[in-house]
């Protein structure tokens, strides 16, 4: 049986509300996974490839933490005040929360980002030593390629005066670039000592697979085991039954292998 526990802590005073999964009638301290969502995501993301992930960790063993960044879902906060810097921070905060929980092994953590947040997964690895396992799915890593595509979404808002832009309802910190020049994911992809699988999808139509391949090249200089995995018609958050397996049964086999015992 897997047990599904709504869960609450602090990040920088607010509130952030997930979901915290873990195996039933553990005997032992058992490992962890950080998820952490895209850009305008949630903690349960897409035909719910998060709530799938956690639960096919449980049955493996491994506890998770599924989480809404602040501004996001149901935590605390608003979407016009996230930076990527605010999103790192939440991560962090995520992580000194599950590390501490009783049924976790605080030295077996594992972290996952999509999209956005395999950009936040990354940058969080240049100064966080605490994950020891890594899997990215679809992630950002250069954003000035994907300004242009961004800004055509986009348009001043009539909504504050503040200078938000608003990308279809979504009001955008004005200091948004500016905190993604102050991050090197590819610098914490390069300084992370662990076990790293990337996964990307050849139709991403959001974030081309070239992303993926700057991520590998800057990761195997590193020495540690890396995995760069192409899913063949893998769209963005693998919108079909036959992707999202293959992506989650990956994930599950990397964590497995770097995390138990």
């Amino acid at each position: 049986m897997i047990m599904q526990t709504a869960v609450e802590f602090e990040s920088d005073g607010q509130t952030i509300r997930g979901m915290f999964h873990s195996p039933d009638g553990a005997d032992r301290p058992v490992p962890g996974v950080l998820l952490c969502h895209g850009f305008t995501g949630t903690k349960c993301e897409p035909h719910w490839i998060f709530v799938k992930t956690s639960r096919r960790l449980a049955e493996a063993g491994i506890a998770s933490l599924r989480f809404d960044f602040r501004g996001s879902g149901e935590s605390d906060g608003e979407f016009a005040d996230m930076t990527v810097l605010t999103e790192v921070s939440d991560a962090g905060s995520a992580l000194s929360y599950l590390a501490a929980r009783d049924e976790m092994n605080g030295a077996r953590l594992g972290i996952l980002g999509l999209s956005m947040g395999g950009f936040v997964t990354a940058s969080l690895l240049a100064n966080d030593s605490r994950p020891s396992s890594a899997v990215l799915w679809s992630a950002v890593c250069d954003f000035a390629e994907l300004l242009p595509a961004i800004m055509a979404q986009s348009r001043p808002t009539v909504a504050t005066d503040a200078g938000h832009l608003d990308m279809n309802g979504y009001l955008i910190n004005p200091g948004f670039m500016a905190a993604i020049a102050a991050c090197d994911p590819v610098g914490g992809v390069k300084a992370f000592a662990g076990p790293l699988l990337i996964v990307h999808g050849d139709a991403d139509e959001t974030v081309p697979l070239d992303h993926a391949r700057m991520y590998h090249e800057a990761a195997e200089a590193r020495g540690a085991p890396t995995t760069l995995r192409v899913v063949k018609d893998g769209t963005h958050t693998f919108d079909s039954y036959s992707t999202e397996a293959e992506v989650i049964s990956a994930t599950v086999g990397h964590f497995g292998a770097t995390l138990s015992a």
